[in-house]
This record gives structure tokens, C-alpha cells and sequence, in this order.
């Protein structure tokens, strides 16, 4: 599960998912089912939680594949 990471990038931040939605400007049930693979952000979503994190493109690239 390679979003696993997504939430591992989140925890070593110190950030809540309730943190990460409001500056996302989603629920804290989207950032969790994107978290869990259950849910595909948008482009604009993925570009956000790319800046939030400082994730390098390569990364970012696996992240929203799935990988």
C-alpha cells in the first residue's frame, strides 16, 4: 500500500488529517480515504499535498498511482 507513505509524510509533520483537510479545503474523511487508497484526488488536490509535504515529483508520481 504505497499511500501508506502519504500518511507516514503527514505523522512525521505532526499534522492531524483534521490539519491536512483544512489546507486542502476537504473533510478529514477525504485526506483518510486517500490515505487508505479508497478514494483518487484531483490533479489540483495532488499539487497541494505535493507542497504541503515537499514530496519531488518522482515521488509524487507513485503517490497518486498507487505505487
Amino acid at each position: 500500500m504505497a499511500r501508506v507513505k502519504l500518511k507516514n509524510e503527514r505523522l512525521q509533520r505532526g499534522l492531524t488529517t483534521k490539519q491536512v483537510a483544512e489546507q486542502l479545503g476537504v473533510s478529514m474523511q477525504f485526506v483518510y480515504l486517500l490515505e487508505t487508497e479508497k478514494k483518487d484526488g484531483t490533479l489540483k488536490t495532488w499539487k497541494k499535498i505535493q507542497d504541503i509535504y515537499n514530496i519531488p515529483d518522482n515521488e509524487m508520481w507513485s503517490l497518486m498511482q498507487g505505487q
